[in-house]
């Protein structure tokens, strides 16, 4: 027996092919399907109701939201509402999911898609000074090659200072002249690409 789901009608499993009927009757309703981040693995959650004649949901994984490879099966509870729970350990920096629905009478239905981005900073960000006048220095550990946004923001949320570095996978330093800021509480922050917030790291401006 074989199992392929990159067919564009449905997927092979035990020998029985299983089409996607879009016009049929839909046995689940997805609520919601979320994930995070947690511990180095995807943890997905999907929940449903009105579960009638439910046979399992298959998880499907992408690298890049257009080819699918199926990474496991969980079976249906067919209850008038359920919360299904789905952990994967093997991250690529881009991981697209969707699940996959499959019914008694061999109908499926997809989910919405879902990214978890892995950053690609490693372990904390050091700062030293903790209380400096004219230079700031931090250091952290990149995975591999790519450009990181930092930004030091005051108390109040402002951006005062931005940078953007090119780095080279492996350890990496720099430094920031803070000559010029008030004297205060600042945070450094390390953005990723998309402007979400790595890591964050306090240091006080001292005149």
């Amino acid at each position: 027996t074989g199992y392929n789901n990159n067919t564009t009608l449905g997927v092979i499993m035990d020998d029985i092919q299983f089409i996607q009927i879009n016009n049929a009757a839909l046995p689940v309703h997805f609520v919601s399907f979320t994930g995070e981040l947690r511990n180095n693995s995807s943890l997905l959650t999907w929940k449903t109701e009105n579960e009638s004649n439910n046979r399992y949901f298959i998880i499907e994984k992408s690298v890049n939201g257009a080819s699918f490879d199926s990474i496991g099966v969980v079976a249906a509870s067919n209850r008038s509402a359920a919360t299904y729970t789905f952990a994967d350990t093997k991250l690529s920096n881009t991981n697209v999911y969707r699940i996959r629905q499959v019914d008694l009478d061999g109908a499926s239905i997809f989910s919405k898609m879902i990214v978890l981005k892995k950053s690609v900073v490693n372990g904390e960000m050091k700062v030293f000074p903790s209380t400096a006048t004219t230079t700031v220095q931090y250091s952290l550990s990149v995975s591999e090659n790519t450009s990181l946004q930092v930004a030091v923001v005051d108390a109040s949320g402002r951006t005062v200072m931005q940078q953007l570095n090119q780095v080279n996978a492996g350890s990496f330093q720099q430094s920031l002249n803070v000559q010029n800021l008030n004297s205060g509480i600042y945070y450094i922050q390390v953005r990723s690409n998309d402007g979400s917030v790595n890591l964050t790291k306090t240091f006080q401006k001292m005149n």
